[in-house]
């Protein structure tokens, strides 16, 4: 009897979730038939109906994204135009649910041609420093490691934020090739330069950092991470590489490098500027110890370094 009553059971549960699954796909599916019907009218000869239809894909939120960038793509002047100012509404939601989806429909709207084009660039630029401030938060979620220079700058909002001193995408990034759009999105660089560096064993193709590279940024490939940031990145007026910076709980801080001091020899290589230490640093491995030679004030010192990873 207790065996029949489980059977039993177990079929009305399945029956009720087979029954919830079907409501669910029947409701998405009459969603995305609104919606299609909300968009067809965009352009509609009525202008009551056009301005009805708006406010319904309005409402309509996520699902009508994709469609939405369709239309804009493809449709009339005023149906792009139309469903382009939707997808700024979606935009204007901090916590709108399908950001990432919106970023990159609107970043593909970028190159239409036209007022709908135009329109795009507008909706991308008004939201520059919120989606910038995203993408760094997603770049550091995917595994991606960003040093901040000290250098300060002030957003379209008027928030003072730091500046990048520069990206290092390393084996842990879970990004992909895909994630990397995060990356090109970034414009707030220290000195310009868009550094970003290409750290032995990450999972990216050579294609994807060529378009990198092709969009004016610095890519630059490293082996073992230390940990300092300095603003001579070429020969200034001593030899050597000025330290300007000392990042917390890196390498360079554990071993006792201290903002101003010079670094003249690494594992007894002579060292003229930042750019070769940096290539010096490409050939190491993580988790090598190197000596390196420094000036500090009017002292001659060799510290040990034990180099980390990114």
């Amino acid at each position: 009897m207790l065996v029949l009553r489980f059977l039993l059971f177990g079929c009305v549960f399945a029956g009720l979730r087979a029954s919830a699954a079907s409501a669910q796909e029947t409701s998405l599916q009459r969603t995305d038939a609104a919606v299609a019907k909300s968009v067809a009218q965009l352009d509609h000869a009525e202008w009551t109906v056009r301005e009805q239809a708006t406010q319904q894909l309005v409402r309509a939120g996520a699902p009508a994204v994709q469609v939405l960038a369709k239309c804009a793509a493809t449709g009339s002047p005023e149906a792009a135009l139309r469903a382009i100012e939707v997808l700024s509404t979606f935009y204007d939601q901090d916590d709108f649910p399908a950001m990432d989806v919106l970023e990159s429909e609107l970043e593909q709207l970028l190159s239409a041609k036209g007022s709908a084009g135009e329109a795009a660039r507008q909706a991308w630029e008004s939201h520059r420093a919120a989606r910038e401030r995203r993408a760094i938060a997603r770049i550091q979620e995917l595994g991606g490691r960003i040093d901040l220079s000290e250098t300060l700058s002030i957003d379209l909002d008027e928030q003072v934020s730091p500046t990048i001193d520069h990206i290092a995408i390393g084996p842990s990034w879970k990004g992909g090739d895909d994630g990397l759009k995060l990356v090109g999105r970034l414009s707030r660089f220290s000195l310009d330069s868009k550094r970003i560096y290409r750290v032995k064993g990450a999972p990216v193709s050579e294609a994807a950092w060529q378009k990198l590279a092709d969009a004016g940024f610095q890519v630059d490939d490293s082996g073992a991470y230390l940990g300092i940031g300095s603003k001579m990145p070429f020969g200034g007026v001593e030899d050597g590489c000025r330290i300007d910076s000392v990042k917390p709980k890196s390498p360079a801080d554990q071993a006792g490098l201290q903002e101003d001091d010079v670094i003249v020899k690494f594992d007894n290589k002579p060292v003229k500027d930042f750019t070769e230490l940096i290539e010096l640093l490409k050939a190491a491995e993580p988790g090598q110890k190197a000596l390196f030679g420094i000036k500090r004030g009017e002292q001659d010192l060799e510290l040990t370094v034990q180099l980390g990873s990114w």
